[in-house]
């Protein structure tokens, strides 16, 4: 295979998860739970961390911030939320 073809054929390639990214996020805006606005999300997110904690506050359960890997979206949210990875910071320091 020529050098041409190969680059052809992973730039259709890229082109292909470009437009499947793009049809499932137009796919997620009908979902309600994607509609739900940020600053909703964001307690939410807040509330879960706060109640993944263990008793004695050093570290957290397991599948605590599981919730970032559900979509773009919720780690976007997540991410933008300073009070999240301070919880994070002070749960490793005292660990």
């Amino acid at each position: 295979m020529t050098h041409r073809k190969t680059r052809s054929n992973l730039f259709k390639k890229q082109i292909d998860f470009g437009e499947v990214n793009r049809l499932r996020y137009a796919q997620n805006t009908h979902v309600p739970v994607f509609r739900l606005p940020f600053e909703l999300l964001g307690e939410a997110f807040l509330h879960l961390v706060e109640s993944g904690l263990r008793d004695d506050g050093t570290r957290f359960a397991t599948g605590t911030f599981s919730f970032l890997q559900v979509c773009r979206r919720w780690n976007e949210v997540a991410v933008s939320l300073p009070q999240i990875w301070g919880w994070w910071v002070a749960s490793a320091v005292k660990a």
